[in-house]
């Protein structure tokens, strides 16, 4: 093969990779709020399934969940963000920590929760640490309903 075939060749990868890069950039974010829940459970099934089975966790893995449990506690992250920690019976301390979609920074919604409220949220699924503090971690998280 040539130089000139060599080069050819080579412009045509760089331009698809430059296509490809351009299509990755500008790919569509998931709607998490209107995207139909793969699994719909209460804070304590999950908490007591991941807590159980380590095989559990790839189960859930970046999959969307509706959480239904009671309020522990609602706090602000150092990102602005909205963290609201649903109560897990079988947690010493913990539970499901569900950190609310952007949208909710500066929502009223938030502000009229109360913790030993029932509560159903929609989220995607981040993991679950077992170390000192046992928890669910989860994100783009939506109210669905009081």
């Amino acid at each position: 093969m040539n130089w000139k075939g060599i080069l050819v060749a080579l412009l045509i990868l760089a331009a698809l990779g430059a296509g490809i890069a351009y299509y990755m950039w500008n790919k569509p974010h998931t709607d998490y709020e209107n995207v139909e829940a793969d699994y719909s459970l209460t804070a304590n099934q999950l908490f007591d399934e991941l807590d159980a089975e380590e095989t559990a966790k790839a189960k859930y893995q970046d999959k969307i969940v509706e959480i239904n449990g009671e309020v522990e506690g609602i706090e602000q992250s150092a990102d602005s963000a909205y963290i609201i920690l649903l109560r897990a019976d079988n947690a010493l301390m913990g539970g499901v920590n569900a950190k609310l979609a952007s949208s909710y920074n500066s929502s009223t919604a938030v502000s009229n929760l109360k913790e030993g409220e029932m509560l159903t949220l929609k989220c995607r699924f981040q993991g679950f640490e077992k170390d000192l503090i046992t928890e669910v971690k989860c994100d783009n998280c939506f109210i669905v309903e009081k």
